[in-house]
């Protein structure tokens, strides 16, 4: 097992690569679309949410490629920084994005990008930062910031080599999107993930009854589709397509991070979209369940998330066929 203990927060300060200035996160909050300061009494381990997983990174496990678990509003995982990666929106209910829409309410299986320029707007997340603060006084990362990247690579002494970020919820590594090859030359890691072209229309896993108008522009997750390009060589650098997940297995053409098996799975966290990664390749732990409650004072399972859809729910949660959690 892999337990995870201090303080539920980013550093007060950030240094970022290209800015004179460290950038001070606690000063962008409370905003006027996010009401909330960072609570930094919030303890992962003993005492808060005993967080938890099995360390499958470090076992050697190596997922079947067709294994995709929904996120289901359950976070992500947690990066060494201590803060919780997130990137979980409000839901489309036939209106404009509402954050306090934690259910799919109106059963349409389409969820708002928080990192679109749109919704960042609404749920008060500063571009920089690409995360905001959950009522509760949680900071937690939407996509791929600079705030959480760089002191990490910085602090480790590895702004070349393969960089661990953080662990994620179902018990993989999270590295960063540069490396490495065995013989030192430069790698990119890149998401297999487009945006679809045209109007939009209804996806799978979707209520063909409640399709947002508009033009596949990355308001919605659904907007994307999985589509990679093949290797290839661009400027001297290999850059690699990940897999569905935004994972890949490390340990054949380019090295394992240090201290793990010669070949184990590992996440990736990229700055094209998804950043943070949508699906998991095993169910995430229970632990993790309670981080972002979905209502006020309670700790409700995430079986409720879609509740009110029936026999409609079936095809909505299409992926998620092995039980709800």
């Amino acid at each position: 097992m892999r337990r995870f203990a201090g303080t539920a927060a980013p550093p007060r300060t950030a240094e970022v690569s290209g800015r004179a200035e460290p950038v001070d996160i606690d000063s962008y909050f409370p905003n006027d679309n996010d009401p909330f300061a960072v609570n930094r009494s919030l303890e992962l381990g003993e005492g808060g949410w005993t967080l938890q997983v099995i360390d499958r990174g470090m076992a050697g496990v190596i997922p079947d490629p067709a294994a995709l678990w929904p996120l289901n509003m359950v976070p992500f995982g947690v990066a060494f920084n201590g803060t919780i990666l997130d990137p979980s929106g409000p839901w489309y209910d036939g209106g404009p994005a509402d954050p306090q829409n934690a259910f799919d309410r109106a059963c349409s299986g389409w969820e708002y990008e928080v990192t679109h320029p749109q919704v960042m707007e609404l749920v008060g997340v500063p571009d920089i930062l690409q995360g905001h603060v959950q009522p509760s006084g949680m900071f937690h990362y939407h996509g791929y910031s600079a705030t959480l990247v760089d002191p990490l690579r910085t602090g480790a002494g590895n702004a070349d080599g393969i960089q661990l970020l953080g662990y994620s919820s179902d018990g993989y590594p999270i590295i960063d999107w540069r490396l490495r090859a065995r013989d030192g030359s430069a790698v990119r890691l890149e998401s297999g993930w487009r945006l679809r072209g045209g109007a939009r229309a209804a996806q799978p896993q979707t209520n063909p009854a409640l399709t947002p108008t508009g033009q596949h522009d990355g308001l919605y997750v659904q907007d994307y589709d999985y589509a990679p390009e093949e290797r290839r060589m661009d400027e001297g650098v290999l850059t690699i397509a990940l897999d569905r997940r935004n994972g890949l297995v490390l340990g054949d053409d380019l090295p394992p991070l240090p201290g793990f098996p010669q070949r184990h799975y590992a996440y990736v966290m990229t700055p094209r979209w998804p950043m943070i990664p949508r699906l998991f390749a095993e169910r995430p732990d229970d632990s993790f369940g309670g981080i972002i409650p979905l209502e006020r004072g309670g700790r409700p399972g995430r079986s409720r998330l879609y509740d009110g859809c029936g026999a409609r729910a079936d095809a909505i949660r299409g992926l998620d066929g092995r039980g709800r959690y």
